[in-house]
């Protein structure tokens, strides 16, 4: 029985990269962000936060093996997210979902960036290290949240969801067995 895996619409196999590149010495956040504007590849999404943009794919996600589990993720305009960049600390974080994707984001950021970050240091996590380190949760006795309740927090996450113009729509499909 063949074991399905899972990919990016690039047809990569998904493992998990958080590339984290210090800040040179002297250098602050504000400077990052304002070289980071420049990059045309970057949708900042807040002060400390950017979605890396990929071409807008045509047509399906990449043909892969049937059976193989594959996502793409998107803005709401249909840009392609293929990666995400954050600052935390002292820290430009780079996180994709391949090691090609971790592979040419390193080079934009060290081209954007040159000397204000120092080399970086990647840390690489498989789906399955990933779904091993989730916590176990015991069948345990909760409180259940009354019905009209729960409708109104439902209502409101969902309204306050909707409004915000940077929503990333998350698409999956099983290879093969789509039309």
């Amino acid at each position: 029985m063949e074991q399905t895996t899972f990919e990016n619409s690039d047809g990569d196999a998904i493992v998990f990269h958080d590339v984290r590149f210090p800040l040179a010495s002297g250098i602050t956040p504000k400077e990052i962000t304002a070289r980071l504007k420049t990059v045309p590849a970057l949708r900042q999404e807040n002060a400390k936060f950017w979605n890396w943009l990929g071409d807008i794919p045509k047509g399906r996600l990449k043909a892969g093996k049937s059976g193989n589990l594959a996502w793409d993720t998107s803005m709401e305009d249909g840009a392609r997210v293929v990666g995400n960049v954050e600052l935390k600390g002292r820290f430009l974080h780079l996180s994709t979902n391949s090691a090609a994707r971790a592979e040419k984001g390193t080079a934009l950021m060290q081209g954007a960036l040159n000397d204000l970050v120092e080399k970086p240091l990647t840390e690489i996590r498989t789906v399955e290290q990933m779904m091993a380190e989730r916590p176990v949760h015991k069948d345990t006795a909760r409180p259940e949240l009354p019905p009209e309740i729960a409708t109104k927090v439902v209502h409101e996450f969902w309204t306050s969801s909707i409004a915000k113009p940077s929503i990333v729509i998350t698409h999956a499909l099983v290879r093969g067995k789509n039309p």
